[in-house]
């Protein structure tokens, strides 16, 4: 760290309010998109960024600014305004220099979290919180399925659970193309969601800053399946109904895997060939919902 004579903690800088001409020196923890003003007219950002002592949120301005700062990396920053919520402003003035790196206690980390993201809960706890709470949760997804609504707006949903319980996660509009890469199995941390409490039931909406990252991707499995019905079907991509270890699940696969799987040439009559060869037992490897292989069986 910089001689204290020049420095001041973050916890200093909470309680007087000014940083007056001294150098705040932090490790940028998290770091949001760069979003638009509902005006149009200004680019704005948030920093969570930390020291030994405590976390503090961060805005920021304008293109550059936001360049400027990179997640993970340790800053010097001077001639910055904290205002009445204690949130740090940049501005024209601000000058912020790269530095050396230092340990920030994880639990101050974690906080420093919390400015960009909602708060992290269980399932267990989002059950009790609420209505229109933001929320960040970490699970492995189960069942996606894509749903229609009265207004045709897009809408995908997906169960979570994490161990202490199961949640709906419903993406509405753009939002569902968060799931894209994402399957059945995957662990993934959804961070800002916002409850939904309806006839005593609570689930989680998706905001306009909902983002899924995965955390680990779904195990590949070798089965044998039995497949009983065809949901879907373009010529490029099927879903299938099939039968793994007496239960009945949705999987993907590309047509071309599944012709050669069951000895058939891709053409205008597959699919109606492929009905007539249904109760079809075939050995598979598949992983989250999609399978990756198929072999007839002997």
């Amino acid at each position: 760290m910089l001689n204290p004579n020049v420095t001041k903690t973050i916890r200093d800088l909470k309680a007087s309010g000014d940083l007056g001409q001294k150098v705040l020196t932090v490790k940028v923890v998290e770091k949001s998109d760069l979003y638009q003003s509902k005006t149009g007219n200004t680019d704005y950002f948030y920093l969570g960024v930390a020291d030994e002592t405590d976390a503090i949120k961060v805005v920021g301005f304008e293109e550059e600014q936001f360049e400027a700062f990179e997640k993970g990396h340790f800053y010097t920053i001077r001639n910055a305004l904290m205002d009445e919520k204690k949130v740090l402003k940049i501005t024209e003035s601000t000058k912020v220099s790269e530095t050396r790196s230092f340990e920030v206690p994880r639990n101050v980390e974690l906080k420093a979290e919390d400015f960009i993201f909602s708060p992290f809960k269980s399932i267990r706890e989002i059950q009790s919180i609420g209505d229109k709470k933001e929320v960040r949760v970490e699970g492995t997804v189960k069942e996606i399925q894509m749903k229609k609504t009265p207004t045709k707006k897009d809408k995908q949903a997906f169960e979570l659970e994490d161990g202490t319980g199961s949640i709906t996660v419903d993406l509405w509009g753009d939002d569902t193309k968060h799931l894209n890469g994402i399957s059945n199995g995957d662990r993934v941390l959804v961070t800002n969601l916002k409850t939904n409490l309806y006839n005593g039931r609570v689930s989680l909406n998706s905001t306009n800053f909902t983002r899924i990252t995965k955390v680990q991707s779904a195990q590949v499995q070798n089965v044998n399946i039995t497949i009983k019905g065809i949901s879907k079907f373009d010529g490029i991509n099927a879903e299938l109904e099939v039968e793994i270890k007496n239960q009945v699940k949705t999987l993907e696969v590309s047509c071309p895997i599944l012709a050669k799987a069951v000895g058939l040439r891709l053409d205008d009559d597959f699919k109606a060939k492929l009905l007539k060869k249904l109760e079809l037992k075939v050995k598979a490897q598949i992983q989250g919902n999609k399978i990756q292989q198929l072999e007839a069986l002997a």
